[in-house]
């Protein structure tokens, strides 16, 4: 029998895949009705996916957003397929009953990237449900920029926020703190 010296070198083919509806769970987060087109090549230890089509009704990941849409490209190597080259040609998605999108880009996944996540119309009451406090409340809509510092070789991944900006809409908005106690600061200084 005669055995190759290096297998994955040997792997070759063409996927072309459809999905619909499909929903799950993946570690901690939900997935609802994911239907995606998308076509896998595979040659010489290089893979390439087409993603001309990704939609997701919705994600759960402690907080929720949904629906997204994505088209997308992706070429990396079998040995590392999580350290490639990603080229979003559209991303959005709803979050907090607005929207949040980025930018068409090419991004590098195998080091540390920056991103920014533009923000329109996203209720400060619906954030405050998703993500609840007895201290905080509010409402009105904001806009806005996050630039997003992504590394995905750090365990566990980290995405850092710096510089960001939101504003409220011309409409204005309401942001109350009351804490249920006073303690620190308020206990010793009554305007507080």
């Amino acid at each position: 029998a005669k055995t190759l010296k290096d297998p994955l070198a040997a792997l070759s083919g063409t996927i072309n895949a459809e999905m619909k509806q499909v929903s799950g769970l993946y570690q901690q987060t939900a997935f609802s009705q994911i239907s995606l087109l998308a076509d896998v090549n595979l040659s010489n230890k290089q893979l390439k996916v087409t993603l001309p089509t990704l939609n997701i009704t919705q994600i759960n990941h402690g907080l929720f957003a949904g629906p997204i849409q994505m088209a997308a490209q992706y070429q990396g190597t079998i040995t590392t397929p999580f350290k490639g080259i990603l080229k979003i040609e559209s991303l959005q998605s709803g979050l907090f009953n607005g929207q949040a999108w980025l930018e068409p880009q090419t991004i590098d996944l195998s080091k540390v990237f920056n991103i920014q996540l533009h923000l329109k119309d996203v209720e400060i009451e619906e954030l405050l449900k998703q993500h609840p406090t007895s201290d905080l409340t509010g409402k009105g809509l904001v806009d806005g920029t996050l630039p997003i510092e992504v590394d995905l070789n750090s365990e566990p991944p980290s995405f850092l926020i710096q510089q960001g900006q939101i504003s409220s809409q011309p409409s204005g908005g309401l942001l109350k703190y009351q804490p249920a106690t006073k303690s620190g600061i308020g206990k010793s200084n009554q305007s507080m």
